[in-house]
């Protein structure tokens, strides 16, 4: 679609000459439709306001649905391996109020970004919604950042060798610069070379905290969100490591205590879904039970 003047419809909102329209869909998502494409694109309303609001902030506002409907095409290209389950807010709060982190998240979307700016894989449809590009070309000087990267290997350890170099060089100048960086860590990702590239930066010089996060203990926000009808959460599908990698400064001014790591478990379990909490309760209750059978029958046989 052609960017062109807005203006508006009886069936819901228009871009003009574009001929993007948004319609009501019911059960809470709004569809995205234009005659280039088969059928509509889906958008929760919660999502079209947040997107909105990000435009208006970050782009020309005479453009938007053209520029959303760019970004739904290319995120619907991508299917599953575009929608990647995306931290909390309880645990953004968490980092925030531990280690000062602030915006930019180092790897979102607009779909799953909580501010604006951020970085993202695609600025060419990112850009009008907040993104300020990949964060391999970001250069922070100082700051609190947040990392939590699809677990693709010879991304994570690009990621890795440029947390290395942006951090020697705060370091040299005094600067307090620190990254909190979330990665799964399954079996699997802990053979790989990119998770040898974690450890190196841990184990280094700016290694301050690694947390393991068991499955049953966190959750993340559903990386499928955006076209539902409420923002779900969603079980992680393997356990988690959150590495704290900080120059010196910044390890003065945000220490990893106890307390701080409790506060950050404590806010990764709050994404877990309710009915995850049930069923992980009626397993626990239905292994003591199993364990005291067994007791009783044990006693049993003894006497």
């Amino acid at each position: 679609a052609q960017r062109g003047q807005g203006s508006s419809s009886a069936t819901g909102e228009r871009d003009g000459d574009n001929g993007v329209e948004v319609r009501h869909g019911g059960t809470g998502l709004l569809h995205v439709v234009h005659a280039s494409i088969g059928a509509p694109l889906k958008l929760s309303v919660e999502h079209h306001g947040k997107l909105k609001a990000m435009h208006a902030h970050c782009g020309d506002g005479a453009f938007f649905h053209a520029d959303l409907l760019r970004l739904l095409l290319r995120y619907k290209h991508l299917g599953g391996s575009g929608f990647q389950a995306s931290l909390g807010g309880g645990a953004h709060a968490a980092l925030r109020a531990a280690f000062g982190v602030t915006p930019p998240e180092l790897f979102a979307s607009p779909l799953n970004a909580r501010s604006v700016p951020f970085c993202s894989a695609f600025p060419d449809v990112d850009a009008p919604f907040g993104s300020i590009g990949s964060f391999l070309s970001f250069r922070p000087r100082r700051g609190s950042y947040e990392a939590n990267p699809p677990f693709a290997p010879l991304l994570i350890t690009a990621m890795a060798a440029h947390l290395d170099a942006l951090l020697t060089r705060a370091d040299a100048a005094g600067e307090p610069l620190l990254f909190v960086v979330v990665v799964g860590a399954g079996s699997a990702a802990r053979k790989s070379e990119a998770w040898a590239a974690l450890q190196r930066l841990a184990s280094g010089r700016f290694g301050r905290a690694t947390y393991d996060v068991p499955l049953h203990q966190h959750g993340y926000t559903e990386g499928h969100a955006h076209i539902a009808a409420a923002a779900p959460a969603r079980m992680s599908s393997c356990a988690s490591a959150i590495f704290v990698v900080a120059t010196a400064a910044a390890a003065e001014a945000h220490p990893c205590t106890p307390a701080t790591e409790a506060s950050i478990r404590a806010a990764f379990r709050l994404a877990v879904p309710r009915k995850a909490k049930r069923a992980t309760k009626a397993m626990k209750a239905r292994h003591e039970e199993r364990k005291q059978r067994k007791r009783a029958h044990h006693q049993k046989r003894g006497r």
